[in-house]
């Protein structure tokens, strides 16, 4: 997992760096307001601005996630087995 240290680091990198290549982009209305609902305390620009900064963290959680979820998908299927198995030697044991 990410540290919030190296984040926040990191966002301010990736703003300066937005800072220093500047140029002007036509966004729709909607657009802006999206990222303002998604980046709290921040208006226009600065909501946009702050939405690329937290791309890469977001799509790695999501990587994260993903990997998580496989995982618990696979243990899921490996317990399925040993109830199955359990079952069949109950099954055994009633017929005794």
């Amino acid at each position: 997992m990410v540290s919030p240290a190296w984040t926040m680091r990191s966002a301010r990198r990736v703003s300066a760096i937005i800072r220093i290549m500047r140029c002007p982009v036509d966004l729709p209305a909607y657009l802006i307001r999206d990222a303002e609902l998604y980046a709290p305390g921040r208006k226009g620009s600065e909501a946009v601005e702050w939405i690329l900064a937290d791309y890469p963290r977001l799509v790695g959680e999501i990587r994260n996630l993903r990997k998580s979820a496989d995982s618990f998908a696979q243990e899921s299927a490996e317990l399925d087995q040993l109830v199955d198995q359990l079952k069949a030697i109950c099954l055994r044991i009633l017929d005794l």
